[in-house]
């Protein structure tokens, strides 16, 4: 076989698998667009409220290092972390009784890969749980104390 015929046989199968014969970075190669979900859910802590306060009203449990800005980590099944999301303002719920207050703490988590079975959610220093795909379209309820 010729120089000539092996060159445009070579080339040939590049065009033919996708190379570019220039190597150029702006040509285009497929896309692929990973689905997203998010995850809404509140931390609810016990303990270290003062009773005076009204529900409602901004808190922060005294009990744990729960504040504003804790970090709430989403794991896939290999423990890598794949989506991160934080604490927001704690609020007082009196909804149990004056003396069993509670600081529940909104948070969400965006942009999480979809694709998993299950997705463990951690929150600051504490243990994850791990959760099926479908158990969290609906907003996860997280229990401290």
């Amino acid at each position: 076989m010729k120089a000539g015929t092996i060159a445009s046989a070579v080339l040939a199968a590049a065009v033919l698998t996708g190379c570019g014969a220039s190597g150029d970075p702006a040509t285009p190669g497929p896309s692929h667009t990973v689905e997203t979900f998010e995850i809404n859910g509140t931390l609810s802590v016990a303990g270290g409220l003062a009773t005076n306060m009204a529900a409602g009203a901004p808190c922060s449990s005294k009990d744990y290092a729960t504040k504003p800005g804790v970090q709430v980590l989403v794991k896939d099944a290999a423990s890598k972390t794949i989506a991160v999301g934080a604490l927001e303002e704690g609020a007082l719920d009196r909804s149990q009784g004056k003396y069993l207050a509670r600081c529940v703490y909104p948070f969400t988590v965006p942009d999480i890969p979809d694709g998993e079975a299950l997705y463990a959610v951690e929150v600051g220093q504490w243990g994850g749980q791990t959760y099926p795909r479908d158990k969290l379209t609906a907003p996860l309820t997280l229990t401290l104390g």
